[in-house]
């Protein structure tokens, strides 16, 4: 048998500028260190965990996005190598 990865999803709780690093979810029940978030386009890796607000390290040209936005939680395990820093 194959382990499966399950991708979770939460929304932002607050909004995001493009310059913060950490942003606040409604649930991070399913959100890791070594995980990743997807919000509108792009891809945080998480790098700390504390209840709801998520420590992340943000990739090239950070975006701002708004307080209600679709979070897509990627799980440390489906999260490409390459992508780590």
């Amino acid at each position: 048998m194959s382990a499966q990865t399950y991708m979770g999803s939460t929304t932002l709780s607050s909004a995001v500028n493009n310059t913060q690093n950490f942003v606040v979810v409604a649930s991070a029940s399913n959100v890791a260190v070594g995980g990743a978030l997807y919000i509108d386009r792009e891809l945080l890796m998480v790098t700390g965990v504390s209840g709801t607000r998520i420590t992340v390290t943000r990739q090239q040209a950070p975006a701002g996005h708004a307080s209600g936005a679709a979070v897509i939680v990627i799980p440390a395990a489906a999260v490409p190598r390459t992508l780590v820093t």
